[in-house]
């Protein structure tokens, strides 16, 4: 084998290595894209479902503060009754006996 075929072949197995070596940064580096994309897409999902979260929270939240408002409207209400109600009997006490308390 002369010095330029041997050359010519170490060429080959050179360009052969680096052709493999490319071909597997190239699927390396698509596995580490994959990865990536992966962990932004939990994230986003996490993130996403959080934010859901929050909103459901947020709206228990509101309901249960109309729902607390109601209520006490609703005592309040009977309360009202409650004062109506003694202040018609004073009031008749007071026609029947002529005092008040």
């Amino acid at each position: 084998m002369s010095v330029d075929e041997k050359n010519a072949a170490y060429r080959n197995a050179y360009a052969d290595m680096a052709a493999r070596l490319g071909d597997s940064e190239a699927s390396r580096q698509q596995q580490a894209n994959q990865y990536g994309w992966d962990s932004y897409n939990r994230a986003y999902s996490a993130r996403t479902k959080g934010i859901e979260t929050h909103l459901a929270n947020l709206g228990l939240l509101g309901q249960k503060w109309l729902s607390q408002r109601i209520k006490n409207k609703q005592y309040g209400d009977v309360l009202d009754l409650y004062q109506q109600d003694l202040d018609n009997k004073r009031d008749a006490i007071k026609a029947l006996y002529g005092t008040g308390g």
